[in-house]
């Protein structure tokens, strides 16, 4: 063998262009990519309106709206890691870049969910809300109607105006720890939040489709019909409406927020992984957001867009995935600077 044939032998097989091209994308974006081509080929097939703009600039709003809080929260905490040396105005630039790279990927799975959510009907027509309502009965009302007992609850106007608020909130249950571990430890902790957002979004879509169920103020309209007066009742009119309109026909375009689907709760799951971002990267936070997310599921109740059982499916959902992202981007699982990781209890 002479040297030209040797050093041939010796070198690594170069790689084909679309592997260097892959390697270039973290693993939660490239399952956002087969999603979000997954998606736009089963409404091609089944030949579903859709509306991407439309709904890509609903969601644009509310995470402009997170983004808000979480940037406000960063920013003192990177001044003062600024101020002690232990990061840099370059560092900081580099942070932002990464969570609005990370919000870009988030923006194209939620346009995905909404119009796979917006549909499931079509996909899957049998609904399990008699199943969760019976659930709902034998686990929390003793074998009677939970749906009735909420009703002698959910009476008082007061409690009903401070629940619609808390429940219209309840994105801060994710974007104040976002923040706050942000510009503690950095882009790591975007890194992590972002890719778990993915994985909840996608695999929530997918058991809304295998377990299509409504909630209860849509299975039991009427049993609602004393909080008429409230901005979440009439939401809920339009929702149904809209529903009933792409049932109807695929020809009607996706409405945005107008996919209705209780099982598992994603509400309750962000919320959640707002929880263990706080757990994970700034313990003392995750004591302040528990309750956060307890009044978040007993809103959801309050207006039935719920049945209780949705709330552990979610928080399960969180859970995976949260563990499911620490897999995926290695660093973020480790425990700096003595602070504790959420890997003790996922594992």
């Amino acid at each position: 063998m002479n040297e030209e044939e040797s050093t041939l032998a010796e070198s690594p097989p170069r790689e084909s262009w679309w592997v260097r091209a892959l390697a270039r994308f973290e693993p939660h974006e490239r399952i956002a990519a087969i999603y979000a081509l997954g998606t736009l080929a089963l409404f091609a097939a089944f030949g579903f309106r859709a509306s991407w703009r439309w709904v890509a600039g609903s969601y644009a709003g509310y995470l402009i709206f997170v983004s808000k809080a979480v940037v406000a929260l960063w920013l003192p905490l990177w001044i003062y890691r600024l101020w002690r040396r232990r990061t840099t105005a370059r560092e900081g630039l580099v942070e932002l870049l990464a969570y609005a790279r990370g919000a870009i990927v988030l923006l194209i799975v939620t346009t995905c969910y909404t119009h796979l959510k917006a549909r499931k009907l079509d996909l899957n027509p049998r609904l399990f809300d008699e199943w969760l309502w019976r659930a709902d009965n034998f686990l929390f009302a003793a074998g009677g109607n939970f749906i009735d007992w909420v009703q002698r609850h959910n009476q008082d106007r007061t409690w009903t105006m401070a629940m619609e608020r808390l429940y219209l909130q309840s994105g801060l249950a994710l974007g104040v720890p976002l923040g706050l571990a942000f510009g503690w430890r950095g882009r790591i902790v975007v890194r992590r939040a972002f890719a778990a957002l993915v994985l909840c979004y996608a695999l929530g879509s997918l058991l809304y489709i295998a377990f299509p169920a409504l909630g209860p103020a849509f299975f039991r309209r009427e049993a609602y019909s004393h909080l008429s007066w409230t901005q979440t009742f009439m939401g809920q009119n339009g929702m149904l409406q809209g529903l009933q309109a792409m049932v109807r026909s695929r020809d009607f375009p996706v409405i945005p927020f107008a996919g209705i689907a209780a099982f598992p709760s994603l509400h309750v799951g962000i919320a959640f992984l707002g929880f263990l971002i706080a757990w994970t990267y700034i313990r003392p936070v995750a004591y302040f957001i528990a309750p956060v997310v307890v009044c978040i599921g007993v809103s959801a109740v309050w207006f039935g867009w719920h049945y209780v059982v949705d709330f552990p499916a979610g928080i399960l959902l969180a859970l995976f995935c949260w563990w499911a992202a620490g897999k995926m981007i290695p660093d973020s699982i480790r425990s700096q600077d003595g602070l504790a990781s959420v890997d003790s209890v996922v594992s």
